[in-house]
């Protein structure tokens, strides 16, 4: 119960792709999924599955894919990435997480107009 709780309290989640990315399962809506796929080097991993659960409901999702193959370790399957890209695409997840707030918090303003005018009108129509 601990895991989830922190999960709830995340704005991004990044990982490589993986089974540890189920977690964000239990992300509070509006947060964003960063999946880190590595360079493939002996299988080609198929994430759609695994993003499409992710980007499900109200999360967002995006996908960091390793494209420089001379930052990939052949041996081991390790992946050497730069933090400068990681840095780009986190800020990226945050900026969308951002936007999604406001989204959500426009079209709650709007509904909330919608029923003050609902309600008006409806007083308006019972005084007749």
């Amino acid at each position: 119960m601990a895991q989830v709780w922190l999960m709830q309290q995340y704005a991004v989640l990044m990982g490589m792709s993986g089974a540890g990315l189920t977690n964000g399962l239990y992300l509070p809506p509006g947060a964003v999924v960063i999946q880190l796929v590595p360079y493939p080097f002996r299988v080609q991993l198929d994430v759609g599955g695994l993003a499409e659960l992710l980007g499900a409901g109200d999360r967002g999702y995006m996908e960091w894919r390793n494209k420089h193959s001379d930052l990939t370790d052949y041996e081991t399957g390790d992946t050497v990435v730069t933090v400068a890209e990681l840095v780009d695409v986190a800020r990226a997840a945050l900026d969308q997480f951002v936007e999604r707030r406001r989204s959500k918090n426009g079209r709650r303003r709007a509904l909330e107009r919608h029923a003050d005018a609902v309600r008006e009108f409806q007083r308006a129509h019972d005084e007749l």
